[in-house]
C-alpha cells in the first residue's frame, strides 16, 4: 500500500513537471507571436505611412528632384564605393526585415550597413530645406519620407542626390557668420582648391574624410587620423579586391 502511495506521488510530481514545461514552451511561443507580430505591424504601418502623409503630387516633386541630380565624378564614386561598400544597395526596408529573420531564426544577416541608409539621409537634406512638413506624422518624419523614397528611386541616386546638396558651414570668426558650402564642387574648391572630377586619389579620399568629419562632428585635429585610416581601407579592400 505505502509503495502505490510513493509510486502515485512520483507519478504526480512527473506529471507537474512535465505540465509546467509544457506551460513555459506554450507562453514562450505566445510571447515570441506577438513579438513578430508587433514587428510585422510596426513595419507595415512605417512603410506605409508615406501614403497617409504625403499627396502623389508631393512625392513626385521629390522623387523627381532626385533622379534629375547629376551623377558624381566617377573616380569619386569608385573610390567611395570602396571604401563604404553596399551603401548604394542597403535599404532601411532590408534592415528592418533582418531583425525579422533574426526574430524568427536567431541569426542575424551579416551586411555592411555601417548606419549609412542614403535615402535616410536625403529625407535629412529634404528636411533641412524646410520641404518636410513635420506636424503631419507622429513617427519620425525622416523615416517616413525615406520609407517611400525606397519605393521610388535607387539608393545610388539617392547618394548621388546627397552628396550633391550636403550643406557644410564654415564659421567666420571676424564676424560671427558663416560660409555655406553647398555640393561636393563647392566643399572640394574650399578644402583642395580643385574642382570634384580633377580630383587624385588622396584628394577624394582626404575630401571623403572630410565630410565624415564634418557629419561626426569630429574635431578638426583629427583629420590627419581620419584621412589615415581611410587610406589604410582603400588599401586593404583593393589588395583583396585584385587578389581574386
Amino acid at each position: 500500500m505505502l509503495d502505490l502511495i510513493i509510486l502515485k506521488e512520483k507519478f504526480l510530481k512527473l506529471i507537474s513537471r512535465k505540465l509546467s514545461i509544457s506551460i513555459i514552451v506554450i507562453t514562450s511561443s505566445m510571447l515570441s507571436s506577438i513579438v513578430l507580430l508587433m514587428y510585422l505591424l510596426g513595419y507595415w504601418v512605417i512603410k506605409t505611412e508615406y501614403l497617409r502623409v504625403y499627396s502623389e503630387e508631393e512625392m513626385k516633386t521629390y522623387v523627381s528632384s532626385i533622379r534629375k541630380t547629376d551623377i558624381l565624378s566617377q573616380n569619386f564614386n569608385k573610390i567611395f564605393d570602396v571604401i563604404y561598400p553596399e551603401v548604394r544597395t542597403n535599404k532601411i526596408e532590408s534592415s528592418y526585415k533582418d531583425y525579422i529573420w533574426k526574430h524568427l531564426t536567431g541569426v542575424y544577416p551579416r551586411r555592411n550597413y555601417g548606419k549609412r541608409f542614403y535615402s535616410l539621409k536625403v529625407s535629412q537634406v529634404l528636411n533641412k530645406q524646410g520641404e518636410i512638413n513635420k506636424s503631419k506624422s507622429l513617427l519620425n518624419q525622416d523615416l517616413v519620407l525615406a520609407y517611400g523614397l525606397e519605393e521610388f528611386v535607387s539608393q545610388s541616386k539617392c547618394v548621388d542626390y546627397f552628396f550633391n546638396n550636403l550643406l557644410i558651414e564654415i564659421p567666420i570668426e571676424e564676424s560671427n557668420t558663416s560660409k555655406k558650402l553647398i555640393g561636393l564642387n563647392e566643399i572640394s574648391s574650399h578644402y583642395i582648391r580643385k574642382p570634384i572630377t580633377d580630383l587624385n586619389e588622396n584628394e577624394i579620399i582626404k575630401l571623403i574624410s572630410i565630410i565624415d568629419c564634418h557629419q561626426h562632428k569630429v574635431p578638426n585635429n583629427q583629420l590627419n587620423g581620419r584621412i589615415k585610416l581611410l587610406k589604410n581601407i582603400f588599401k586593404y579592400r583593393t589588395s583583396k579586391s585584385n587578389s581574386h
